[in-house]
């Protein structure tokens, strides 16, 4: 079974819109090379220390903060990136290399957001998730017209596939171009799916559509980088599936 990588995205801050890649470095424990580095925390959540894994709930997020779907990111090559709110179009910005002196509170009407780096530390919803694949092939079988495909913030898109392929590959080994990763789990699909990336509005309640239509709320998978050393993922790199299933495990 052959496909090919359609596009790479890297979302440099968790809740926020993504930037597309060309080729992007998977680094072990981590991910892609700068995806969800940074969040916007609320100041009145304890955000674990750095070290440590540390759940949404500590941070803004979509699932419940629809309106980040409005931040739009410009990544610098060195990982620095520069914020701005689509409904503040000519407010200061937000630099990741400078205090954001309030203006993270004046975008979301929402007093003491501090924007914090993980360093390192994985800023995933669950600990196991580096890399989430989405094969086009299913999101076309969901047959909802004009589905962005923004709405599912993966990392890897996939085309040249069959639709649900992707479920019968946890435990198993993907090859990626020069890549080999493992999939760990399938991507049980939440709330955060249903906001409208070009609104933020909540418009199609997106896992209830999946539960009509396929009877479980998945739809993607989540990887890890299967080698304790960098790889790189390239667009338009083939990718190749091969090893026996393990146990299938779904998103909590």
């Amino acid at each position: 079974m052959t496909g090919h990588i359609a596009s790479l995205w890297v979302y440099p801050v968790k809740g926020a819109r993504g930037v597309p890649v060309d080729e992007a470095d998977v680094l072990p424990g981590t991910g892609l090379r700068h995806d969800r580095s940074l969040a916007i925390a609320r100041g009145d959540q304890q955000v674990p220390p750095r070290t440590a894994w540390r759940p949404r709930s500590a941070f803004k997020q979509v699932a419940r903060d629809p309106d980040m779907t409005q931040v739009t990111v410009t990544m610098a090559g060195s990982g620095e990136v520069e914020l701005r709110h689509l409904a503040h179009p000519d407010g200061p910005p937000v630099r990741s290399d400078r205090p954001a002196d309030g203006i993270l509170g004046s975008w979301f009407g929402e007093p003491g957001l501090r924007l914090v780096r993980g360093d390192g530390a994985a800023l995933w919803d669950l600990p196991d998730t580096e890399l989430s694949l989405v094969n086009l092939a299913t999101v076309r079988a969901l047959a909802v017209p004009d589905l962005d495909l923004r709405r599912f913030r993966a990392n890897v898109h996939l085309d040249g596939l069959p639709a649900f392929a992707e479920l019968a590959w946890v435990g198993r080994r993907v090859r990626l171009g020069d890549c080999e990763v493992e999939v760990t789990r399938h991507t049980g699909r939440c709330r955060a799916t249903s906001a409208n990336p070009g609104t933020g509005e909540r418009d199609v309640e997106l896992p209830a559509v999946l539960a009509r239509a396929f009877g479980h709320p998945n739809l993607g998978v989540y990887a890890r980088l299967a080698a304790p050393h960098p790889a790189r993922l390239r667009k338009g790199a083939p990718v190749t599936v091969g090893g026996p299933p393990g146990t299938v495990r779904h998103a909590d």
